[in-house]
């Protein structure tokens, strides 16, 4: 079971930005795939790994956990401005992926099962409260699970993370 805290230090976007925290699932020679979005690498990506040490996208590995950052380009590219490598703890975890499936009481992120209960907050991209049926498969969207006794992740919080992104 993957699990990892992650803290943020939040500073203000442009409309431009986005930032994702999520496995690896592809990096070439001048990309990386994260949350199912290919970013661009150049040489001024900074790029560093969960001990702050400056790293190449050579060290980058499929399924490792990292935070990125990145600009979207008025044709819809995205390139990479940051990408870091995050710690992993045994009782947490914090992603940012598209939700591929929704019931009464889960939510499915990135193939990883999330348990919603009375508990969980859900917000939108502007931190208001919105209701749990109001997520839809193709959202974007940062949800925290807490690994229960029975090993299932019981979600918290919500939050969608990218508006007007959605894939079919």
């Amino acid at each position: 079971m993957l699990a990892t805290q992650i803290n943020v230090e939040r500073e203000e976007f442009r409309d431009n930005e986005i930032e994702f925290m999520s496995l690896v699932t592809g990096v070439g020679h001048d990309f990386i795939a994260v949350a199912g979005f290919g970013f661009e690498v150049s040489p001024a990506t900074v790029m560093r790994d969960d001990h702050n040490n400056v790293i190449s996208l050579a060290d980058v590995k499929v399924g490792f956990f990292v935070e990125i950052r990145g600009e979207i380009a008025n044709d819809g590219t995205m390139l990479a401005t940051h990408i870091k490598i995050e710690d992993r703890l045994d009782d947490e975890i914090e992603l940012t992926g598209e939700i591929t499936g929704t019931r009464e009481n889960t939510l499915t992120v990135d193939g990883k099962v999330f348990v919603v209960n009375e508990s969980t907050v859900v917000l939108d991209n502007y931190n208001l409260p919105i209701s749990f049926g109001a997520l839809q498969v193709g959202m974007v969207v940062e949800v925290r699970g807490d690994v229960q006794m029975d090993g299932t992740l019981l979600a918290p919080r919500i939050k969608v993370e990218v508006p007007g992104i959605r894939r079919t």
